[in-house]
């Protein structure tokens, strides 16, 4: 019997493995599924650095899988999923990064930064998941209930990690295909876009129309059928 395929979800700055709750649930039969909280998200109580996130999802990979997995990543997650391809390009077959930031200008940031500062936990919390336009009510509690359990802290770290992120002069190395996507009124990252298909070799893009930032819980389904389409044409004999 062929080896199932093995997925590893990689969720955005605040949230946890359950914002990919959807995608789980129609995708368990078919793959392998590794989903791991990042540093200072969900139930991992570690503090957050870029390092440390990748350092963690690679270790979770090898425990759950013997070949190559497929990486897909969003917002953070995407960010940590390149960290990963880099450490350990032998064990990535593939990777989908939705809503990447890379090269974000400085002011954006900085002034999230300052945001985050000041606000109480709870109101960004709110806010922020009143702007997901989730598909299910369920995703959009779960993500607010995640993002104050995440909490302050490790939301500037996450942030300071994106700021000084230098990964940009090493994504010529990147040789595996590479599905690039964002939604179409993701503003602040679409940029970002072309700057990594025209840097990884493979890469090529799908801009969602009519879709956020967080699309996966916008639109699920979609979100899984790209899933599958990009699995399946990678996993496809040479």
């Amino acid at each position: 019997m062929a080896r199932k395929p093995t997925v590893v979800f990689l969720h955005a700055m605040g949230g946890s493995h359950r914002m990919w709750d959807a995608q789980v649930e129609a995708l368990a039969t078919d793959y392998n599924i590794v989903a791991p909280d990042l540093p200072g998200h969900g139930l991992n109580k570690t503090r957050f650095t870029m390092e440390a996130a990748a350092d963690q999802a690679l270790r979770a990979i090898r425990i759950n899988s013997a070949g190559p997995v497929h990486l897909v990543g969003a917002s953070l997650g995407a960010s940590v999923a390149l960290h990963v391809a880099l450490a350990a390009p032998a064990r990535v077959a593939g990777m989908i990064l939705s809503g990447t930031m890379i090269q974000v200008p400085h002011g954006a940031l900085r002034a999230q930064r300052i945001v985050t500062s000041l606000f109480p936990v709870r109101a960004l919390a709110i806010a922020s998941a009143r702007a997901v336009a989730a598909a299910r009510p369920q995703d959009r509690d779960a993500l607010m209930t995640d993002i104050v359990q995440a909490g302050r802290r490790t939301q500037l770290d996450a942030l300071r990690a994106l700021r000084t992120d230098d990964i940009g002069e090493r994504l010529g190395r990147l040789t595996v295909p590479t599905l690039v996507c964002c939604g179409a009124r993701d503003q602040l990252n679409l940029p970002s876009v072309d700057i990594l298909v025209e840097a990884i070799p493979h890469a090529t893009k799908k801009i969602i129309p009519d879709a956020d930032h967080l699309w996966n819980l916008q639109r699920p389904k979609q979100f899984t059928q790209l899933i599958r389409d990009q699995v399946e044409s990678t996993n496809q004999p040479k």
